[in-house]
């Protein structure tokens, strides 16, 4: 009963964090200097026209009423239709004026669930990648805190965090892409084509995942069992056997029986 009534709390305060920060992100996108209807109906429209236009979106309505009609809409499955996309797939830009009613506009969800596999694509590789990176660097320093694993690990997250990007992505390109010729760099015509985005968004996730592994496994090579398990011998079965200690939730008999002679 403890447990239903902690979850219920959290997930209360999950759905009051998101509202709020909702609300917020919502009403400064509003209060910023700018009419996002020049950007709809071009900049070229007469000041009647925006009016007219913003009138019938709603977007001179008070800001509470606009974000419970965008909120509703929202719990419906209803996001609204692009203002820049028709359904055509031709991108309305520049003086060009934009349906008000937007009738022929591409609805935003399926302008969402089209990229969604592309965006999965995408994010999958980045995180394998991260994950290939970072386990044998995080895990190794983590299990040698004194040894030059551990000041490797902090070297390999230093330095990727301090990496840009941007030019990370730049050098990349013309390394593997223009001089090499190893992958493709523009576009999108098979899964080749997400390696390098992808090798890329790694080095941005890989930090967070080696600091996390070496402060846990560090961690655990200081609990109780493991100093328990090598007064038993459980360090005596060969190097692999702290690095097993550490990694599985052993007690003191699992250790000392795997390390007992046979």
């Amino acid at each position: 009963m403890l447990i239903l009534e902690f979850l219920v709390k959290r997930i209360a305060q999950g759905f009051l964090i998101i509202g709020i920060t909702s609300f917020i992100i919502f009403t400064l996108l509003r209060v910023v200097p700018g009419d996002p209807v020049r950007l709809i109906v071009g900049g070229m429209a007469p000041p009647d026209v925006v009016e007219k236009v913003a009138t019938k979106m709603g977007l001179r309505d008070p800001i509470v009423v606009q974000y419970a009609r965008y909120m509703g809409g929202l719990l419906r499955g209803d996001l609204g239709q692009s203002y820049l996309r028709p359904r055509s797939g031709m991108i309305a830009t520049g003086g060009q004026y934009i349906d008000p009613t937007k009738s022929d506009m591409a609805p935003v969800i399926d302008q969402i669930l089209e990229r969604l596999p592309f965006t999965l694509q995408l994010g999958g590789m980045a995180l394998l990648f991260a994950l290939l990176i970072s386990f044998p660097v995080g895990i190794a320093g983590g299990l040698h805190q004194d040894g030059w694993q551990n000041q490797l690990a902090f070297a390999v997250q230093s330095l990727f965090v301090s990496l840009p990007n941007f030019w990370l992505a730049i050098v990349l390109i013309l390394f593997l892409s223009v001089k090499l010729k190893l992958l493709p760099a523009l576009g999108y015509q098979g899964f080749s084509y997400v390696l390098l985005p992808a090798l890329v968004l790694s080095v941005e996730i890989a930090p967070f995942i080696i600091r996390t592994l070496t402060t846990s496994f560090g961690e655990v090579m200081q609990a109780t069992f493991i100093d328990e398990a090598a007064s038993a011998g459980c360090r005596d079965g060969g190097s692999s056997t702290p690095m097993r200690c550490a990694m599985l939730p052993c007690r003191w008999s699992t250790c000392s029986a795997s390390s007992s002679p046979r």
